[in-house]
């Protein structure tokens, strides 16, 4: 005798059809209110759809992205394992290839510690610090006579 399909696993078949109504309609500009109308739903569950959907999609892309990290660096061991007795004998461009590979290989789980950086002004001659008002409507008027604007105004 066939099994009828469980009532649990129709509702979450409907639950997963309407997540991905209301973020397309999210998508194309809706707003809550507009969606729950649509929809036959309250703005809040239309919100809580939307919400859920992206964080279904956020741990998808998390799970992809981890499987895709974990395939690169056993290439790179894979790399580094063909150039490792070239290397480990001295040879300069093995040692060079390999240290590239240990390079990505650290990249991609993380290992070196971030750079910190200072921001400059644009010509990375100084340290950036932020115009005053005055310095501001003076360097915009400096830009717009360049460009033929005669007070800067627009």
């Amino acid at each position: 005798m066939p099994r009828k399909p469980s009532k649990t696993s129709r509702l979450r078949v409907q639950g997963a059809e309407t997540r991905v109504q209301c973020f397309q309609l999210r998508l194309a500009g809706a707003s809550f209110a507009d969606i729950g109308k649509k929809l036959g739903i309250s703005a809040q569950a239309a919100h809580q759809h939307v919400t859920k959907y992206l964080q279904e999609t956020a741990a998808k892309t998390a799970e992809i992205a981890e499987d895709v990290r974990t395939l690169e660096v056993q290439r790179c061991d894979r790399l580094l394992l063909g150039l490792w007795p070239a290397a480990s004998k001295g040879n300069p461009q093995a040692v060079e290839k390999a240290l590239k590979v240990m390079e990505r290989r650290a990249k991609l789980l993380g290992l070196d510690a971030p750079t910190k950086v200072a921001p400059t002004n644009p010509e990375g001659t100084e340290a950036f610090r932020p115009m005053s008002d005055a310095e501001l409507d003076a360097r915009i008027r400096e830009l717009a006579e360049k460009v033929g604007l005669p007070d800067g105004s627009g």
